[in-house]
């Protein structure tokens, strides 16, 4: 069965927040129950672990791998060549 049809003026319906960011959850809790084994194992000490955990906070979970500047490809549009 389609979805039903959006008027103009009607917001466009979007997925559930849970729905759309189950990855990413998952994602996050795996990252996170990594730090707390290394720390029960003693691999790392507890000022360590609070260090990752916030770098873990403070990420951007929409973009994981941002693209560094300096390493991007620039594209440039070109002209195709007229049949004239």
């Amino acid at each position: 069965m389609p979805p039903p049809a959006v008027e103009a003026d009607e917001p466009i319906p979007m997925p559930a927040p849970a729905a759309q960011n189950g990855a990413i959850a998952a994602a996050y809790d795996a990252a996170r129950l990594r730090i707390l084994l290394s720390l029960e194992r003693g691999e790392i000490d507890v000022a360590e672990a609070g260090r990752r955990f916030e770098a873990l906070d403070t990420a951007d979970p929409v973009d994981p791998h941002p693209v560094d500047p300096s390493s991007d490809t620039t594209r440039i549009p070109t002209v195709e060549p007229s049949d004239a």
